[in-house]
């Protein structure tokens, strides 16, 4: 102690002036407070200083700094008070009071200017409340950041930032999880540096890739750029960028974009590129929607149809339709385009003009991503010239050239076709093999040319006695053969067999102005009667051909002697026939009708007789096939018809009780005219009444092609006439399908009567009959009836009336007139 105050010279630090009159106590006192009021006031601004270092956000940190030195010159001035207790300085004492003083009224002046300003300031719960709401924010900013990161996860791509630098480094500050499908690279391997990515693109598209984000990058505009990429495990693929720029203030440019993989794209490019080089091939190709509406013709189509661009979009495909295939060829097709997805085949189809000509036609189907049928695509190919050239072999190699009928080649290959088929279908065919007599004599006599304009001749001739579906061939020289095929009957083909034989003997007249006169023979094999093979039936119609020679020539014969005589007996008789009916040979039976219950006459069955002047009266079992075959049936059912009413109404005039007369109808009647009007009319004519007249029609008539049927019989009742359904059970109906014809009687066939009452099977049958019958309204007649048992029992049965030998058998006109007049009286 002894030495600080030798130190300081203690006795020049004593108190001084009025501190002197101090106590030590009061004076030390003083001397304490000051300092340590100094260092307080020394304290608090520097933790106001460092408050402000602290918060920069502070509103006003000048008037801390303000306030803060205005503390530490209070302080000064209390430390200047402790000095001055021992040195008078108050000089300095002053002046620092003074700049005290100053800082004092600055800080209260600017207080008074802050405090209405930081009375505007939010309160300590609105700053919470600002900074709770804040919070609220940044988290449903990072929530949506995370949910866009989510999605450009999703993407079928890569999201990305990208930032150039001035210097020409780069980064990559995001990208999303899709740089892993479209590099092959992990996020993490290029944020930090996107040289790597730079390493994978293609070296041919390197330096535009670069270019281009150069000038993005410079004018600011958008990034958009395609390129290719090697990758590490060899796979090229193109990638689509497409990004947009923005300057940041460090002068480094920064894209946000994304980066796609097209290389699908590409490859439909390229393939859309070589399907619309296909398109517009020299193939015809239209598209389709799946109406068959028209979208789309190349030059090809419009070349090959004679129809534009114009003039074919919008319309229907159907618009080039021939007409020469029926709906079934285009259900076909249409069935292999929905089970396959495609068809291909030649079809004929329509020009503009009008013109029909071949063409082969492809039909593809195009499916969407949904895998229905979207469009279809149609490649035409005009084969006109094909099928020309085609038909010029066909006919070199098939066809004779002097007279364009099939040759032997082709005429063997039918022959095959045809035995096959009949196999099958159980028909006849036949082979009709010819020469021509005297044909020698014109060749030599008036040479090759005359001989070849004959051979013309004869084939027209012949073939305009045969039908479309048979053929004719020229085997060589004069030899001619004819095929027919589904003859039928063999009386047909000795039919046609005459036709030709009359047409070939009348005179050919030849361009040199000869008139010349041949005939032919013909021998005529039947297929399977006379072979099997078709060697057999050629050989045997040849044999037949030789046959018919002997005879004398002009003339035709069957392999079979047999056969032979009976078509030509039939023949003979068809002319006969014809004649009957000109020269009225005809006439009209009747066969009473009688009541079971009465016994008495009500009606009359008008069978047809041919009173032949050489056979005598032949019965309709000898005629009536032939007449339905050949179609003279229509002749004498007219005449039946007619005669039978002329006669009723004769009848009827002379006073005679009025009675039911019942014709029969042929099924070829039906088919054949119009019975409506033909009935209509021979009422008309010869006056008998229509509720006298019975229509007789077969049940298995009845059943052939039942609407056209239906229809006729409807028109027929409407006009008064009654309808009978003749030899019922022999066919293929049933009582309950009758109900739909308006039909009046049933006629029991004659089998069924015949073995009553020894057969069982058959007294039931007609019981049975004769009840469904009645059930349904109609009424029952049995035909055949000749003994008193079976009429007995039709008559323990209810049935109404019957016919037969018991009572009479069918008689002329004139007998059937006494019959009826002598039961009246």
């Amino acid at each position: 102690m002894q030495i600080l105050i030798d130190f300081f010279d203690i006795n020049d630090l004593m108190p001084h002036g009025y501190c002197l009159s101090w106590s030590p106590l009061l004076l030390w006192l003083h001397v304490a407070s000051d300092v340590l009021i100094t260092l307080s006031y020394y304290s608090i601004p520097l933790s106001l200083l460092y408050f402000v270092r602290q918060r920069k956000d502070l509103p006003y940190p000048w008037l801390i700094t303000m306030f803060a030195v205005f503390i530490i010159a209070c302080g000064t001035t209390h430390l200047l008070s402790v000095v001055t207790i021992w040195l008078p300085v108050y000089w300095i004492e002053g002046m620092v009071k003074a700049f005290t003083a100053f800082i004092s009224v600055a800080t209260a002046i600017a207080m008074w200017w802050v405090i209405p300003l930081a009375l505007k300031l939010p309160s300590p719960a609105q700053l919470q409340a600002e900074i709770d709401y804040r919070k609220q924010i940044d988290k449903a900013h990072q929530e949506a950041l995370e949910r866009l990161q989510k999605i450009a996860g999703r993407l079928p791509g890569m999201v990305y930032q990208f930032r150039l630098f001035p210097d020409g480094s780069a980064h990559i500050p995001y990208c999303s999880e899709g740089i892993r499908d479209i590099f092959r690279l992990s996020p993490e391997q290029v944020c930090g540096d996107s040289r790597l990515i730079f390493t994978l693109i293609h070296r041919d598209d390197y330096a535009r890739v670069v270019e281009s984000m150069e000038q993005s990058a410079q004018h600011l505009t958008i990034w958009l750029c395609e390129f290719r990429v090697c990758l590490a495990d060899g796979d090229e693929h193109w990638l689509l960028a497409n990004a947009l720029p923005q300057r940041e203030q460090d002068g480094a440019t920064l894209w946000h974009g994304f980066i796609s993989d097209i290389s699908e794209r590409k490859s439909a490019e390229t393939e859309l590129r070589i399907a619309a080089a296909a398109f517009d091939s020299q193939e015809g190709m239209v598209i389709t929607d799946t109406d068959s509406i028209i979208l789309r013709v190349n030059a090809a189509f419009t070349a090959i149809t004679g129809y534009s661009s114009d003039e074919a979009v919008g319309r229907k495909m159907n618009l080039l339709k021939s007409g020469r295939h029926d709906d079934e060829f285009y259900k076909v097709m249409w069935d292999s385009i929905t089970s396959t997805g495609s068809w291909q085949g030649e079809i004929w189809d329509r020009r503009k003009n009008g013109e029909i000509y071949p063409k082969w036609l492809t039909i593809t189907a195009v499916k969407g991503a949904d895998g229905k049928v979207s469009h279809y695509v149609g490649t035409h190919i005009d084969i006109t010239e094909r099928k020309a050239t085609e038909e010029h072999i066909n006919r070199l190699a098939f066809y004779d050239p002097l007279t364009q009928l099939p040759n032997r080649r082709l005429l063997q290959e039918r022959l095959k076709q045809g035995i096959k088929m009949n196999h099958r279908l159980k028909d006849q065919m036949a082979v009709l093999m010819m020469d021509l007599d005297k044909f020698k004599a014109v060749n030599d006599t008036l040479g090759h040319t005359a001989g070849d304009e004959l051979l013309q001749q004869v084939a027209e001739r012949i073939q305009m006695q045969l039908r479309e579906v048979d053929m004719v061939a020229r085997l060589g020289g004069d030899e001619f053969v004819v095929l027919m095929e589904n003859v039928g009957h063999y009386e047909h083909v000795a039919r046609v067999a005459e036709a030709i034989i009359h047409a070939l003997s009348q005179p050919f007249t030849l361009c040199q102005s000869y008139d010349v006169v041949i005939g032919t023979s013909i021998g005529i094999a039947i297929h399977p009667q006379h072979g099997d093979t078709m060697e057999a039936l050629m050989d045997n119609a040849d044999t037949a051909l030789y046959h018919a020679k002997d005879q004398g020539r002009g003339c035709f014969a069957y392999f079979s002697e047999e056969l032979t005589q009976k078509a030509r007996e039939r023949i003979v008789l068809e002319s006969r026939l014809r004649r009957a009916i000109e020269q009225q040979e005809l006439r009209v039976y009747f066969q009473p009708q009688i009541d079971i219950a009465s016994g008495q006459i009500i009606g009359a069955e008008a069978l047809v007789r041919w009173h032949d002047p050489i056979e005598g009266c032949l019965m309709p079992r000898s005629f009536i096939t032939l007449a339905e075959e050949t179609g003279l049936i229509v002749a004498i059912g007219e005449w039946v018809l007619r005669e039978t009413c002329k006669i009723g109404q004769q009848w009827l005039d002379q006073g005679l009780p009025p009675i039911t007369l019942a014709v029969n109808v042929s099924p070829h009647q039906f088919r054949r005219s119009d019975m409506n009007a033909l009935v209509a009319a021979v009422l008309h004519d010869t006056g008998f009444p229509a509720e006298y007249l019975e229509l007789e029609i077969t049940e298995s008539g009845l059943m052939d092609n039942q609407k056209h049927t239906a229809s006729i019989l409807n028109r027929l009742n409407k006009q008064g006439v009654h309808l009978a359904i003749d030899d019922f059970g022999t066919g293929y109906s049933s009582l309950a399908y009758l109900k739909y014809f308006p039909v009046d009687i049933l006629k029991i066939d004659k089998t069924f009567i015949d073995d009553i009452p020894f057969l069982h099977g058959d007294m039931a049958i007609t019981a049975t009959i004769i009840a469904m019958a009645h059930h349904l309204g109609f009424k029952v007649l049995a035909e055949g009836v000749e003994t008193q048992e079976q009429l007995a029992f039709l008559r323990e049965q209810g049935c109404d009336m019957y016919q037969g030998y018991l009572y009479s058998k069918a008689v002329p006109a004139d007998n059937f007139k006494k019959m009826l007049t002598d039961t009246q009286t």
